[in-house]
């Protein structure tokens, strides 16, 4: 509880928690079934690029 009040009172970087500045690149927000489902995708795609997949 002191910590919070210091932070209300005195902010420093040791109390202030950032994203960073790549929150900015998020465009959508996507469940972890989205997520896994275009990765699933992505890789198959892939997949059918490379040249030893064709063998």
């Amino acid at each position: 509880m002191r910590d919070l009040e210091k932070a209300a009172k005195k902010t420093t970087w040791k109390n202030v928690w950032s994203a960073g500045q790549t929150v900015g690149l998020i465009q959508e927000t996507l469940s972890a079934s989205e997520i896994v489902d275009q990765f699933v995708k992505e890789y198959k795609e892939t997949l059918e690029r490379l040249p030893s997949a064709q063998n």
